[in-house]
């Protein structure tokens, strides 16, 4: 089984869905002509939708949307403006310049939080023990309101945290000071024991962040900071396998919440880049409606790319963390068995031993997927502008008696592209994982995607056999 594959049963829901659909379309034709039919606010309504509501709303909101998160999740509206003044964009298929060193530094700080966080969201809610190939992180715990009491007590901590490394003098110091205090408490969780060198580390790190961003150099600092991270983290591997009473378990704590997120940060930020450059087509009018549609597409295509070079990469880094580990000696095993966990998601791919995996992967895709979702909703655009207000110009009272085509194609916007543009996002996310589990005839993505992953590993790390 692969995990591509399992979500088939869900595309057998898209058939199902098409008689109770069709039976609501119907009715919601209905209501549009006839609303059509009788003079008065209703009509005039649906003749402003009509003639460009709709497709002004959906860019407005679009627009606000982006420029709400360049504002406050970003932060980088200035070095966004000098490419939206811009006559031609670069490449003409993006509208702004959004591969931005702010954007860069968000990408890493949610990389560095998502995978704790996710962990802890899925532990808080199912009660199940949180688990990273095999290793228990979290405790089962039945009681809810333990689960949620070390949930919020976490966000608090990593809040003052955040607040400390925002400002500045005395509240620096007491934001910072208050956060020691949380974290002196966090032996309730496996990983927390790191709270105070992480800290620390984070905090000074943060401190030259900030000067050569004064400086306008921040783009050195990241050029030289992930690899002397990851330099550093393989350094650290190989130490620790030789030091006495050192498990496993420690060593994976320092691959999956310290390496494979730097790993993976930059094609975090490309295909959030690539995401955000489309959307910003759509709100300032660089993609029409059939070109923007066609980008939606394509980006699912690019998701599938961006999957396999994510799965690369934590792959090589699991099996190059190993090599490492091996040629320290002092383990005497790996850090992490590949082995095991390929030959288990073969077995059972949505086994929840494996959702951790799942959660590594979901965050870099989630752009390119809500790009795909956003940008389906362009089929309100594929009517051009000035051809709408030719269907809605000089409406008469009996319009269906004077010019009948004109009266059908003016409610056909509405009775067709309107609810379309609600469908297309789920029609086209179901379409997209029937054909990657019809691909080969059995022989799905996601099987293909782990015999190439394991054929990967297995030239770096000796423990890994190939597939047969």
């Amino acid at each position: 089984m692969d995990p591509i594959g399992a979500l088939d049963p869900l595309t057998n829901l898209l058939p199902d869905m098409l008689k109770p659909l069709g039976a609501l379309w119907f009715f919601w034709a209905l209501f549009v002509f006839w609303t059509l039919l009788n003079p008065g606010e209703g009509r005039n309504r649906w003749l402003s939708y009509i003639n460009g509501g709709l497709a002004d709303y959906y860019r407005r909101n679009l627009k606000r949307l982006l420029d709400y998160t360049a504002i406050h999740w970003f932060k980088d509206q200035a070095a966004l403006k000098p490419s939206r003044l811009e006559d031609i964009h670069y490449p003409h298929a993006f509208g702004v310049k959004t591969f931005t060193e702010p954007a860069f530094d968000f990408s890493v700080r949610v990389a560095l939080v998502y995978p704790i966080l996710s962990l802890l969201v899925f532990w808080a809610f199912t009660g199940q023990g949180g688990q990273i190939g095999g290793m228990t992180v979290m405790p089962a715990l039945d009681a809810w309101w333990q689960r949620w009491s070390v949930l919020i007590w976490m966000a608090v901590t990593f809040w003052l945290y955040y607040k400390g490394i925002t400002r500045s003098g005395w509240r620096e110091w007491a934001y910072l000071f208050a956060f020691a205090v949380a974290g002196a408490g966090a032996g309730a969780v496996a990983f927390a024991g790191a709270f105070a060198g992480a800290g620390a580390g984070a905090w000074l790190m943060e401190k030259l962040y900030k000067i050569m961003r004064h400086k306008g150099t921040a783009g050195w600092f990241w050029a030289g900071f992930v690899p002397f991270y990851l330099l550093a983290g393989a350094g650290v591997v190989y130490w620790l396998v030789q030091q006495p009473g050192v498990t496993t378990d420690s060593l994976m704590l320092l691959l999956f919440y310290a390496l494979l997120p730097l790993l993976n940060v930059v094609w975090d930020w490309l295909s959030l880049g690539v995401t955000r450059s489309l959307l910003y087509a759509i709100a300032d009018k660089v993609h029409g409606g059939w070109t923007a549609f066609v980008w939606a597409l394509l980006d699912g295509v690019l998701a599938l790319g961006f999957l396999l070079l994510i799965t690369l990469t934590v792959t090589v880094g699991i099996a190059a963390t190993n090599w490492v580990a091996q040629l320290g000696g002092g383990c005497g095993a790996s850090v992490f068995d590949l082995q095991l966990l390929f030959d288990g998601i073969r077995v059972d791919a949505l086994h929840p031993d494996y959702w951790w995996l799942y959660f590594m992967f979901l965050y870099t895709l989630v752009p390119t997927v809500l790009h795909m979702i956003i940008a389906s909703l362009s089929v309100l655009l594929w009517v051009p502008r000035q051809k709408l207000t030719e269907l809605t110009k000089d409406w008469r009272k009996d319009q269906h008696k004077f010019d009948f085509p004109k009266f059908i194609f003016a409610g056909g916007y509405l009775a067709v592209i309107a609810p379309l543009a609600v469908f297309m996002p789920i029609i086209l996310v179901l379409v997209l994982i029937k054909l990657l589990f019809k691909i080969g005839g059995g022989y799905t993505f996601g099987a293909w995607l782990l015999d190439v992953l394991q054929t990967v590993a297995s030239k770096i790390d000796p423990s890994v056999i190939p597939p047969l």
